[in-house]
């Protein structure tokens, strides 16, 4: 097994945590973009969430990949995200809340109160 120092794993840890802030920033820049499709807020990017239009095709969640967004544009899992991103639409917190609530695309049913 090979042993390596701690200062070796410091630098591949902040060169994992670059690569993930930068696919962060073409996530945000995207999501600033496209605004969101019910209502066209656009002004922060934070409050911009990626919502599966189909959610029974979700794979992952869009944000926790981002770092392969930095790879080469062809690389297998590149696409991978595309295509993920692809499936989704782009609305403000509140929009997607509500889509969320109504359309119960949280998983959990709604008991009946007694």
């Amino acid at each position: 097994m090979r042993v390596r120092s701690e200062e070796s794993k410091e630098k591949d840890r902040i060169r994992r945590r670059k690569k993930y802030d930068e696919g962060q920033a073409i996530l945000r820049r995207y999501k600033t973009i496209k605004g969101c499709a019910h209502c066209g807020y656009r002004a922060f990017s934070v409050a911009l969430h990626f919502d599966h239009i189909i959610p029974r095709d979700k794979k992952f969640l869009v944000p926790t990949k981002a770092h392969y967004l930095r790879y080469g544009k062809n690389t297998k899992s590149n696409k991978k995200i595309r295509e993920e991103v692809f499936k989704c639409q782009v609305l403000c917190a509140n929009c997607h809340a509500i889509r969320t609530n109504t359309e119960e695309h949280y998983g959990v049913k709604k008991l009946a109160r007694v």
